[in-house]
Formats: structure tokens, sequence, C-alpha cells
């Protein structure tokens, strides 16, 4: 079933591609001799009017055959207005660049459905604020996002793209916080967003996140009164005071009473020997407990000695640099480099700043504060914006569950789909051209290049992940096919264009051996490549390809 998908995807592709070679080409009413899908025996050939349509038995390539288009073609006098080497030279480029130009068009209209068909979007309510960035001490978690400069936003998103374009500018906000609307002023930071293919972007940042974490708490001593009543770092508080608790910030004021708070609770216990000892599984075992606030100054969370679970080592890699160092499970981090951490993700965002090398962490382990020395490499100080909310640094990782605000539905859905569509394919244009010149460069490995092999093994994980991710291999491959068609080596698009260009320069054709000498240097490059491509793919199966000869024991 899988190989029918690839041939499903590879057919549409050749088929949209030569098609815009056959429409542009009857368009100009040039002669379209044969338009063929395939090579190998044919299966299935009809001529309809002046033209041969065939399907062949291999669907990995295609042709349209045009009169006059070769060079040896013989051309009747009264065709030759018809033939394609007679037109003026603007309508051979165009025909010639119809091809790739559909395999363009057609991604265009595959994120378009896609995105037409996607029913929410994230809500443009604040999760999480970073600290120390901008947005700290300024916005809080909950507040609605209504505007940016004047501009409504309806979605996470919308608010997310406005201020990555304004970095180091003072922006307005308007946002509804406990039903009062109110407007606040920021300046989004500058920062170096890094992309793939070792590109980047300057980008404005605010230090906003969507996520909510859960209420999973961490007990600072065992003699407060949480840990008295028998609350452990991790715990899951999911009611207090008979309130339901979703989120931690739900537990803010419910402790600030000095009465006893009754609080239900889930512990993660270790199911040991799950699987006859293959996996590690914990599951939520209730608990209930009672607190009672302790007379002091501050508020009810900290009264009582609870605080995020955010900054709580939950467990370490063997071997890693944590590892090394000698963090343990359950201690607390409290500062990098002699500054105060308060969030997890501002330990990550720290690291990625820092040179690689050894680094002063330290951590409260029971009462005491022990100096950790973290070893980052260049590789560990390396992330996405969307890994640094839960990542792992240099083995060292903490435990808190996010949740995000239930959805909204788009406005304006047609035109919000058309820029999602323009964008997502200028994307991956983009992606394959930085692609093209890292292999150029040698800062891309030949053993990234990719057959029929690859891209079938590529549909078999889309075919599973369902429809939505099958459409943008499908747009993916078809940008892919559309740039490399449009490299200027013969036998290729683009070296149709390259032979016209030098046509259009000299006033006059390349002769007929120049370009079969080009023809040749070109063959012999397509052929490299492709042998390349079928060497990284056989090597990739090769594992599969042994133990379905000698057999597998």
């Amino acid at each position: 079933m899988d190989f029918l998908y690839f041939v499903l995807l590879v057919g549409v592709l050749i088929f949209v591609h030569e098609l815009g070679h056959f429409a542009c080409a009857k368009s100009f009413d040039v002669r379209v001799i044969t338009f063929a899908i395939g090579f190998g025996p044919r299966l299935f050939a009809t001529k309809l009017g002046e033209t041969e349509y065939v399907f062949s038995a291999l669907p990995v390539g295609g042709y349209v055959k045009l009169l006059g288009e070769g060079s040896q073609d013989e051309v009747p006098e009264e065709e030759r207005s018809r033939s394609f080497s007679e037109q003026v030279l603007w309508k051979r480029l165009l025909i010639i660049f119809a091809g790739p130009a559909m395999n363009l068009l057609l991604p265009l209209v595959l994120f378009f459905v896609v995105a037409l068909n996607d029913p929410w979007l994230p809500s443009p309510v604040i999760g999480t604020v970073v600290a120390g960035e901008p947005a700290d001490g300024v916005l809080l978690s909950g507040d609605v996002l209504t505007a940016v400069d004047g501009e409504p936003v309806t979605s996470f998103d919308d608010f997310t793209h406005a201020v990555q374009e304004m970095p180091g500018r003072r922006v307005e906000l308007s946002i509804v916080r406990g039903g009062h609307p109110m407007t606040v002023t920021l300046r989004p930071s500058t920062v170096e967003q890094g992309l793939e293919l070792e590109r980047s972007r300057i980008v404005g940042r605010l230090g906003v996140l969507r996520h909510h974490p859960v209420g999973v708490v961490g007990v600072a001593s065992e003699n407060s009164a949480a840990g008295a009543a028998g609350l452990r770092t991790f715990d899951r508080v999911v009611a207090a005071r008979g309130r339901t608790v979703d989120r931690y910030t739900d537990l803010t004021g419910i402790f600030d009473a000095r009465s006893l708070v009754p609080v239900a609770f889930l512990r993660p216990e270790r199911l040991e020997g799950a699987l006859g000892g293959l996996v590690e599984i914990d599951l939520y075992e209730p608990h209930i407990a009672t607190v009672s606030p302790a007379p002091s100054r501050g508020g009810g969370l900290l009264r009582v000695g609870l605080e995020p679970a955010d900054l709580y080592v939950s467990h370490v890699r063997v071997g890693s640099a944590g590892h090394r160092g000698g963090v343990l499970p359950g201690d607390r981090i409290v500062t990098f480099d002699g500054r105060p951490v308060r969030q997890w993700i501002e330990l990550a965002m720290r690291v990625e700043e820092v040179d690689a090398g050894v680094h002063e962490l330290v951590v409260r382990r029971g009462h005491e504060l022990v100096e950790v020395p973290l070893s980052i490499s260049e590789d560990g100080r390396r992330t996405t914006p969307s890994e640094r909310v839960d990542r792992d640094i240099e083995g060292i990782g903490h435990w808190v569950p996010l949740v995000v605000d239930p959805p909204v539905e788009p406005d304006r859905r047609v035109a919000r789909a058309m820029a999602r569509a323009w964008d997502s394919t200028g994307e991956l244009v983009t992606l394959t051209v930085y692609s093209i010149v890292r292999l150029v460069e040698g800062r891309l490995a030949l053993s990234s290049l990719g057959g029929p092999l690859a891209i079938l093994d590529e549909t078999s994980g889309a075919v599973r992940s369902g429809l939505t991710t099958y459409l943008r291999l499908m747009a993916l491959v078809s940008v892919n096919l559309a740039v490399m068609n449009l490299l200027p080596i013969p036998l290729l698009d683009g070296g149709h264009v390259l032979f016209f260009a030098v046509e259009g320069f000299r006033r006059k054709p390349l002769s007929k051996r120049a370009r079969e000498y080009a023809s040749l240097g070109g063959l012999i490059l397509l052929m490299m490549m492709m042998l390349i491509a079928l060497q990284n793919d056989l090597e990739r199966r090769w594992p599969e390809i042994r133990d379905a000869i000698i057999g597998t024991p």
C-alpha cells in the first residue's frame, strides 16, 4: 500500500509538471506530439486529436514532445509556424518555465487546502512569562491579547508574528486582564533566531509562551507546612479548598488564609518490572492532605513552603555532563554562573548565550547549597524556541506537564489560508535553495541526498501520520522538483533557459555541436547525482537488504 501512495505522489507531481509545459505550448498554438507519464514499457496509449497520450510502467518521469523541439526534427513547411524552434524567445522561455511554475503552484494549493481545513488556532492567551525578558513584570499569565499597535490579533500566532517583525521598537499591546481592558507598552528585545541549514534572522522577542504549567509543586523543605502535611516535590495538586486546580496559577490565593486547607493530589509512583523491566512506567496514585499555613510574612504559597517544580531536577542521564558534575535528582537549581535562575526556560536561554566550557551551577540539596561544575558543549548550546520549555540541559531534566488554553476558530478563514500557503511555500523554496547552496559549499554532506527509496520511506511515514502530513510531503517534493529543474544543467528545464539566455545575448542560437557537448556534460552530471542518491538510499536500507538476503537469526 505504501508503494501505491508513493506512485500516486510521484505521478501527481510529474503530471502537474508536464501539464504546465503542455498547457503553455497549447496556448501558443505549438503542436504537442506526445504527452507521456513514466518510462519503460507502455501500459496505455491513445491519440486524441494531434497529440498521443502515453502512460508507461515506471512513473518516475515524464516528458512532453513538441514539434521542432529537437535539432534533428523534420518540420513540414505548412506547420513551421507551429514549431517550438520557430517561436520567439519569450514564448519558448514561458513554455519551459511553465513546468516548474506548476510545481510551485501545486504547494500553494496544497497548503491552502490544509490551512483552510484547519478549524482551530492557538488562543491569544498568555500562559507563561519568561523571567528576565521584556514582558517580565508587565504581562501576566492569563492576560488575553487583543491588539498589537492597534492591529487586532485573534490568535497567539498573530501576536507572535507581529512582535517578531518589530525588534527593538516600542509596541503597544491591548490586553484584557481579569475582564478589564487595558494597554501596556513594551520594547521587544532584538535576538538572532537560528534556522535550519545554518541560517538566521533578526526577530523581536517579548518572552511569553502560550503554555501553562499544571499544578506540579516543589516542596522547599520537609519541615514546611506542605512537607509536614505529606506533600512531596513533583506531586500534582488537582484540587485545593474545594477548587479545581488545572494550572499552577490556580493555587494563587488558596493558602492566604490561616485556616486548614484540604488538598487532593496525585503522586507518580514507579511501577516496578513493567513489561519485564523493558520500560519505566510511573502511575499516578491519589492522595489527600491537610495543610496548615504557617503564621509568617509573605504570600500563602511561600508560607506553606510550595513553589513551582520547574527548577527541580527530575532525572540525570548516566554519563552526561550533569551526571559527571554531580547533579542529583531532587536538586533545586538556584544560580548559573552566579546569576539567580527563576525558570527552566531562563536557564536554557542562558546556556545558549554562553561559550562552550565549564560553568558553575549552584543547586539546593536539602538545606545546603552545592556548587556543581557543569560542562556545556557546542551541541548543548543549540536549541529551538519550542525545545527550551522542556529540553534536557547536558543530561539534566525536569518534569512539569504543560497545558494550553482551548483553541479558537479562525476569522477571515480564506485570507488566512492564502497567507499561510504563501509563507509555507516560500519557506520550502528557501530551504531547497539553501540546501543546494550548502551542498556546493561543502557544508552539507552528499550523504544527505536521497533518491526514490528515500521518498518511499518518507511517504510511508507520512501516510501513517495522516492526510495532512502526506500533502505536506507532496508539497515539499514538488518544490524540490521545481527548484532542481531550474538548475542551469543541460537536459533540465534550467539548461534550456541557459541556452535561451545565451541565444538572447549572442542574437543567435548556440551551434548544434555546442549543445550536444553541453547535453552530454549535463547527462554525466545528472547520472552522477542519481548514482550518489541511489548509493545513499542503499546504504540507509542496507541492514534491511542484508537481512532479506541472508535471513535474520
